[in-house]
């Protein structure tokens, strides 16, 4: 909930043990990208004493990471909060090396003006216990009762507030309880939680109800007649304006702003589940950008074109410099002018041994024209090295650790994954096709298109 000009917001506290050290307060650009952003610094004087000041239109959902903890608490505008940091829990090795780490959440305790956050976390308790306990009755006789006798209770243990926000809140969490208990009933819940009500920019339930209501979106629009047309004229920019008034009538939203933002929302969605082209989500997003007047949505729509192009066909394949087995240190520009079979594996996965083996057979046919590079993830860099040694495996292997952020670069989620470059360094295939998937005939192909674009280009 935005106030009319900006206020500061004050954190204090005094906290011995982080002495000397410096602490930054981060927040997110929005709750789609989730992008972090910056909110600046402080540092804990030598008696523990710290302040920091900084000034916002709206409540702001900060965090602050130290060592393995992640601190979180929602601020609002004018306001000064005194918050105690807890005892410090650095990293271990293994921690840091391992490339899914997650970091231990935590309430960011304020001892005063901390009304909100208290509130926030006595509704998520009562709601998460009856997601576990009771919402499996509640999902599978589709009925509304239960959740309405939830809400009731809960509005009886933590009632309603001055707090817009919280009410708000609460509001769009029971909407996504609805929502998945009744997943067919959509158009009656765009009728009471979206018509004619404001978008709630800073409310993270009102985006996760929008991301639970428009999940998978383009895999099942496809499945409908009319819905699959609205996606084709999408993907269209000449069409975009008939595909804008064909969506404004289907789910009947006149907000034309929270229609952009669905509209980016789902294409996030299909660009990590890969049910839409990557390209197509790119231009899509800037033809999104370029029709709308709304800064917030020109901005989330800039976030999203920049992290969705860093892996899109014809990109430049995020550079790494990493220590091979011999420790030596490579990078891409060590490939240049080959063809990049590019894959992250761990050694404790069966289906990475598995394809080990595969790559072996490929390296030895192709190896005029492809680089395989294999970036290990295990913890310890010795596992790899005996791995390549008791298969004497003749390519590339180098192991993350002297790069960690690579993983970040080619949003590696799961293992093996794979990438292929091309011999100038543009992304050709994100992701790649697997040892197990017909790589050979598909890069065969590829070679094929590659060698006759190269011609035509020389013929220019």
């Amino acid at each position: 909930m935005q106030t009319a000009f900006a206020a500061e917001i004050t954190l204090s506290g005094n906290a011995p043990h982080y002495r000397n050290q410096i602490v930054s307060v981060f927040t997110y650009t929005d709750y789609i990208s989730f992008t972090q952003k910056s909110l600046g610094e402080f540092i804990v004087a030598a008696n523990g004493d710290f302040s920091f000041t900084f000034s916002s239109l709206q409540i702001v959902n900060i965090y602050i990471e130290l060592g393995a903890l992640r601190l979180s608490a929602f601020v609002e505008p004018g306001k000064t909060y005194q918050i105690a940091l807890p005892p410090k829990r650095d990293l271990t090795d293994a921690e840091k090396l391992n490339p899914y780490f997650k970091h231990f959440s935590f309430s960011l305790f304020v001892g005063n003006s901390g009304y909100l956050n208290e509130k926030i976390l006595q509704y998520d308790s009562l709601y998460f216990a009856f997601l576990e306990k009771d919402f499996k009755e509640v999902y599978f006789k589709h009925g509304a009762n239960g959740i309405n006798r939830f809400a009731t209770y809960a509005d009886s243990l933590v009632p309603s507030s001055e707090s817009k926000f919280f009410d708000a809140y609460k509001r769009y969490k029971i909407a996504g309880i609805k929502h998945l208990a009744r997943p067919t009933n959509k158009k009656l819940l765009v009728k009471n939680y979206l018509q004619n009500q404001p978008v709630l920019y800073d409310n993270p339930a009102y985006f996760d109800f929008l991301g639970s209501l428009y999940k998978n979106y383009f895999i099942t629009a496809r499945a409908d007649s009319v819905s699959s047309i609205f996606v084709g004229y999408l993907f269209e920019p000449k069409k975009f304006e008939q595909a804008d008034s064909m969506f404004t009538k289907l789910e009947n939203i006149d907000n034309t702003e929270l229609r952009y933002i669905i509209y980016a929302l789902a294409l996030t969605d299909g660009f990590y589940n890969n049910s839409i082209a990557k390209g197509k989500a790119v231009e899509t997003l800037e033809t999104i950008a370029k029709a709308s007047p709304s800064e917030y949505v020109r901005g989330l729509c800039s976030i999203l074109i920049l992290e969705f192009k860093q892996l899109v066909k014809g990109a430049d394949a995020p550079e790494f410099k990493l220590l091979n087995i011999e420790n030596k240190t490579i990078s891409l520009q060590s490939f240049k002018g080959k063809f990049i079979y590019l894959n992250f594996v761990n050694s404790d996965n069966y289906v990475c041994l598995q394809e080990l083996g595969l790559l072996k057979t490929i390296y030895a046919k192709y190896i005029d024209v492809l680089e395989i590079v294999s970036i290990f993830t295990d913890a310890n860099p010795n596992e790899m090295v005996d791995l390549v040694k008791k298969n004497n495996y003749n390519w590339v292997f180098a192991h993350y650790k002297n790069d960690p952020d690579v993983l970040k670069k080619y949003k590696v989620k799961v293992q093996p994954s794979y990438f292929l470059i091309s011999p100038e360094g543009k992304i050709l295939w994100s992701p790649a096709y697997s040892p197990q998937e017909d790589f050979e005939n598909k890069f065969t192909d590829e070679i094929l298109n590659y060698k006759r674009e190269q011609t035509r280009k020389e013929n220019r």
